[in-house]
């Protein structure tokens, strides 16, 4: 997948953008610093499409780079999308940024979750 951004919006009154891909899925992008962009989902999507969405950023065919320089206005190259999904957090860089090692992830995070929660119940 090929996450190509064909909107953004700046929003003054807090801190960050909003990017809409081709696809009509929005997530607000709260910084980007040192590299590192953060991310959140806006629509309705599960872990399995939103890290399709991010795998898609990090295609070379994508212009997501090219448009959270523009966004942003720096000139610093992306390294890594840090974003929360149902309260855990996962970062991503280029060479791990497959769909399923994503998902993967963030159910390995849940399960330690989930079990820490249970061990007091």
């Amino acid at each position: 997948m090929v996450t190509t951004i064909d909107h953004y919006k700046k929003q003054y009154f807090a801190c960050g953008c909003l990017f809409r891909t081709q696809n009509g899925e929005w997530f607000w992008v709260k910084s980007f610093e040192d590299g590192v962009a953060t991310l959140e989902p806006m629509t309705a999507v599960d872990i399995d499409h939103f890290a399709s969405i991010i795998e898609g950023c990090f295609n070379p065919n994508s212009n997501f780079e090219t448009e959270l320089k523009k966004a942003f206005e720096l000139k610093e190259r992306l390294k890594k999308i840090r974003f929360k999904f149902g309260g855990i957090t996962i970062s991503v860089k280029r060479k791990t940024a497959n769909s399923k090692t994503i998902k993967s992830n963030w159910e390995e995070k849940n399960l330690k979750i989930s079990d820490r929660i249970s061990y007091f119940m």
